[in-house]
């Protein structure tokens, strides 16, 4: 109604989640797949296990290996590459419920894990301010946090540029979600791709 009542000869809008069926004509789009194919972000790549094991536990410990494989991956790119600043990979995880999320907290900041509680950040609305501005220095290359675990808190609206292991802990309701989980990992930490398949995708 604000808007409206400025009369307004056209109103734009932009949206990364368009609502079907839109209410207004959309004049273009700009679907996930050519931005994929145009190489403006990370390649989504879906990893399971050959063994059928899908336990919570095991998917997290495997997130974290390949975390580790990604970190490797990226301080040998950042040796080589000059001017490209060292980016720490994190690991994000979606839980359905504040309880599901705590647990996994507690798993993963365990001893045969992460091994810390500084390493893993709990975001949920329970939280206080200080959990946000943590949240604010997760590209800060000092910052401990090597796994986020949210309660459909950071769907949208939250970009940083080093997501690289996205846990599927909960089911995903709707493709909408599907989407929304998986933007938050999509951002290119140095604007393009790398030419390494490791650092290239989520």
């Amino acid at each position: 109604s604000a808007i409206t009542g400025l009369r307004p000869l056209a109103t734009i809008g932009l949206t990364a989640t368009p609502v079907e069926p839109s209410p207004v004509p959309v004049i273009y789009r700009y679907p996930l797949s050519e931005a994929i194919a145009d190489g403006w972000v990370k390649v989504p790549v879906l990893v399971t296990r050959q063994d059928g094991i899908h336990d919570v536990r095991t998917q997290l410990a495997d997130g974290l290996t390949l975390l580790d494989a990604k970190r490797d991956a990226m301080r040998a790119y950042c040796a080589q590459a000059r001017g490209r600043a060292y980016v720490e990979p994190v690991m994000f995880i979606v839980a359905s419920t504040i309880d599901e999320a705590t647990d996994y907290r507690d798993l993963l900041a365990g001893p045969d894990m992460l091994g810390s509680s500084d390493a893993v950040l709990l975001v949920t609305s329970e939280e206080p301010d200080a959990t946000l501005a943590l949240l604010d220095r997760l590209e800060d290359p000092a910052s401990p946090v090597r796994a986020v675990v949210s309660v459909s808190m950071l769907k949208e609206g939250w970009d940083v540029k080093n997501i690289y292991v996205i846990a599927s802990v909960r089911s995903m309701e709707s493709s909408l979600l599907t989407e929304q989980i998986l933007g938050r990992g999509l951002r290119l930490p140095f604007g393009s791709r790398t030419g390494n398949p490791m650092l290239d995708t989520v």
